[in-house]
Parts: structure tokens; C-alpha cells; sequence
């Protein structure tokens, strides 16, 4: 997955760093003056890589997932990035529309409201679905409850995306004196609830569509 989690938010893909522009940092803010600056995606690498498997995997390289930034790149820069991936010899795919912008300090002012978000997103998906049919695009919901009315909003006809990202992590930390039968509990329980939370994010507000579950985890 590339780029991953919340830098993907970030990720300027013309010049494989990250940028900051006209974002709503929140409390990323601290993060971002330390590091935005000086961090590589280091596309380049991952390039290597793949060129390196295809060579002992009868040209097959790595199974990737992309995470595209809706807070900074429109359809056309969209389009030029996936091209620009598979130049390089990299499988482009399947496409997550951003990380997480259910969380209003992983937003940019492009993205600021949920309708924001759909008519950005809806107008990169719509680009890359023309220029490359076979790509198919996520979007990320939340699976609390009361992200409900922000997932029916960018969710829309539901005709625009192929699949749903929902990222869960679920775990309590059984050595916290007067939680360690919550913890144990949760994590015995812990497919039961993913199944639950995966359900009804899917079937209200997008049924039948594919989960990608590209972040999770499970920990006592």
C-alpha cells in the first residue's frame, strides 16, 4: 500500500514528498513542521523492488494498492499519476480516494465539507474510470455510528466507486489494573465485532459493493 495511512493525505507525487498547503492540520500540525519537509515517499525504491521481483517472478512485480490524495491532486493530475505508475512497471489497479477524511484534521480546504469530498472524489473517479477502465476506486467510511450522515453524504449515488475502505482496530490493554477481563473479552470477541461493524457500514450505505480492509488490527 502506497502511500500509506494519513501521509498519503499528504503525498505530492511530482516530486515524491509531501506538502501542506492549505490543509487543516489539526493536530497533525506538530508532525507536519517536523517532517513534511524532509520526507521521501521514495517511489523510486519500491520501483527497484518490483523490477527486482518481476525478474525471479516470471515478470510478475507486487500486488499494489494505491492511495490517492483528494485534499491536493484533481482528476487530470490523478489520470498523470496512475500513467506515471505504470510506466514505471507498477500494477495500478486498485485506488483508495484518500485516508480517512471521515477525521476533519485529515482534510484540506478542497475537502473541507463532505460534499466537498464527493465532488472531488466523484470527478477523480469518474477520470480514471475513463482513461483506464480496469482500475477500480475505494472509498474510505467510518464505521462509528455517528459518522453515519458524513458516509450517506460522500457515499452519493453510489455508482462511482467499486469498493468501500474501512479501516478497524480493536484491542484493550489487559495488564491496566481493572481491564484485563474487557481486554481479554474484546479480543476473544474480536471477529464478531469487525463482522458487525463491517456489515453496517456496507449495507447502509454501500450494498454489495467489495470491503478493502487496508488497515486493522487486533491486539490485547
Amino acid at each position: 500500500r502506497f502511500p500509506h495511512g494519513v501521509w498519503a493525505n499528504f503525498y505530492k507525487w511530482q516530486t515524491d514528498g509531501y506538502q501542506q498547503d492549505n490543509y487543516d492540520n489539526g493536530d497533525h500540525q506538530s508532525v507536519l513542521n517536523t517532517y513534511v519537509r524532509s520526507i521521501k515517499g521514495h517511489i523510486a525504491g519500491i520501483e527497484a523492488l518490483n523490477t527486482e521481483r518481476k525478474k525471479s517472478h516470471a515478470g510478475k512485480g507486487f500486488s499494489m494498492m494505491w492511495t490517492y490524495s483528494i485534499n491536493f491532486d484533481d482528476a487530470a493530475s490523478s489520470v498523470a499519476r496512475a500513467k506515471n505508475d505504470i510506466n514505471r512497471g507498477l500494477e495500478v489497479k486498485d485506488i483508495e480516494l484518500g485516508n480517512e477524511h471521515f477525521w476533519k484534521n485529515q482534510r484540506s480546504n478542497r475537502t473541507k465539507e463532505a460534499s466537498d469530498y464527493l465532488r472531488q472524489a466523484q470527478s477523480v473517479a469518474d477520470a480514471l474510470h475513463e482513461e483506464l477502465p480496469d482500475v477500480r476506486v475505494s472509498i474510505p467510511l467510518g464505521w462509528r455510528r455517528n459518522q453515519a450522515g458524513y458516509n450517506r453524504t460522500i457515499a452519493g449515488d453510489k455508482q462511482y466507486f467499486d469498493a468501500i475502505t474501512i479501516h478497524k482496530y480493536l484491542g484493550a490493554d489487559p495488564d491496566k489494573p481493572g481491564e484485563s477481563d474487557a481486554a481479554y473479552s474484546s479480543l476473544l470477541s474480536a471477529r464478531l465485532t469487525l463482522e458487525d461493524d463491517v456489515n453496517w457500514v456496507r449495507n447502509n450505505f454501500a450494498p454489495g459493493k467489495p470491503v478493502w480492509l487496508t488497515e486493522w488490527g487486533v491486539s490485547a
